[in-house]
């Protein structure tokens, strides 16, 4: 977490700018390929013909290109901007991190777990479970009402009960793959920063827990799973070896 350069996402920025420039250059080495046709070899046609090949190649050429070249900074853009927003997360997550090393000593934690799709900003393996953290930097009230998520008055643009849990379930899922073994996996949606309304978030909702700062704490004293030392040290060495030929590939 110390670097976005290392995140799922700004990978995948890096990717498509790369994938962009390979076809720009082979745009432009079409082009060019065009042009030495035309003056070198194609002399042994008509002009007309060569000309026009070389129209035809200008026509498919240049509209796509300029097509890429507006992907290209529309994505610079793209990764611009998740930098700055994962500024903001990245200090939440920092700060999270630091708790559950000081307030729950002992526990395994991993950071920034990869799941090839995405990112879990923390898996912890208790003796009360297993869980995952998803945090949010966001500020104001967090609220539900009609089965939907309210952070001060707004829906947030994505679905953070979603996201948590298919966290919780991905991480569920390559435990009994790996382990053969069905654990339950708590999805934990935490706001350092926000104040939970009390009044409509109150227990599980969708399956996961929604709490405020330190919540991660409430939801682990409240669990009533028990996992023996020998399960924790195969579980955190389960998804330490999973997470680590994530960040490989």
């Amino acid at each position: 977490m110390a670097d976005n350069k290392n995140s799922f996402t700004f990978r995948q920025y890096k990717r498509n700018e790369l994938i962009f420039k390979i076809i720009k250059w082979a745009i432009g080495a079409l082009i060019v390929s065009a042009l030495f046709w035309y003056t070198i070899g194609l002399q042994r046609i008509k002009n007309s013909s060569a000309l026009t090949i070389l129209i035809w190649v200008a026509y498919c050429s240049i509209p796509t290109f300029l097509l890429v070249r507006s992907l290209s900074r529309q994505n610079r853009k793209d990764r611009q901007k998740n930098y700055r927003t994962w500024g903001v997360g990245a200090g939440n997550e920092l700060r999270v991190k630091k708790e559950l090393e000081e307030r729950l000593p002992g526990y395994k934690v991993i950071s920034d777990f990869q799941t090839g799709r995405g990112n879990v900003d923390f898996v912890i393996v208790s003796p009360a479970g297993v869980f995952t953290v998803e945090v949010k930097a966001n500020r104001g009230t967090v609220s539900y009402i009609d089965d939907q998520l309210y952070v001060n008055g707004s829906v947030p643009s994505k679905d953070f009960i979603k996201q948590t849990m298919a966290e919780a379930l991905t991480i569920s899922n390559i435990l009994e793959e790996k382990l053969g073994k069905k654990y339950f996996v708590s999805g934990v949606l935490e706001f350092p920063n926000g104040q939970i309304d009390k009044n409509t978030i109150h227990g599980m909702i969708r399956n996961i827990w929604i709490g405020g700062d330190k919540f991660h704490e409430y939801t682990i004293r409240k669990s009533k799973n028990r996992l023996t030392e020998k399960e924790m040290k195969d579980i955190y060495n389960c998804l330490s070896s999973e997470n680590a030929n994530g960040l490989l590939n």
